[in-house]
């Protein structure tokens, strides 16, 4: 089975976000309804790494929505304000997608992004004990 079982998903996911509070992340927003978090971005400019071929370019890595608030229009609100945000460091905006997921997709078609390339990604998990 080619995908990544759930609770990897989910390890995958925290791990990212963890990293993110610690400073991967050049911005965090979150979205709060009733006092209740709900969602939330990440954004970052381009890595040094990255930046040598994609000077002024900010992308935004992440955007989760708790499933009791999708269909809000919170995710479409998180990306909007992220982009206001990336006008002051960026000139051109990147959000990588998995080609299977539909939903992000129409968030970011929603704010104006357009599809420019699709790419399939492949993982191999390591065994850490694996001689």
């Amino acid at each position: 089975d080619p995908r990544i079982p759930s609770g990897a998903a989910t390890k995958i996911y925290s791990e990212w976000m963890r990293s993110a509070f610690d400073g991967w992340a050049d911005w965090i927003l979150v979205g709060e309804v009733d006092g209740k978090t709900a969602g939330s971005a990440l954004w970052r400019v381009a890595l040094p790494a990255e930046g040598e071929n994609s000077p002024g370019v900010a992308y935004c890595d992440m955007v989760v929505v708790d499933p009791e608030f999708q269909g809000s229009g919170l995710g479409t609100a998180l990306m909007s304000h992220g982009m206001g945000v990336a006008r002051d460091v960026a000139g051109y905006l990147v959000g990588p997608v998995h080609v299977c997921n539909y939903s992000i997709q129409r968030t970011l078609q929603k704010v104006g992004y357009k599809i420019f390339g699709a790419r399939q990604s492949f993982h191999k998990w390591l065994e850490p004990d694996a001689k």
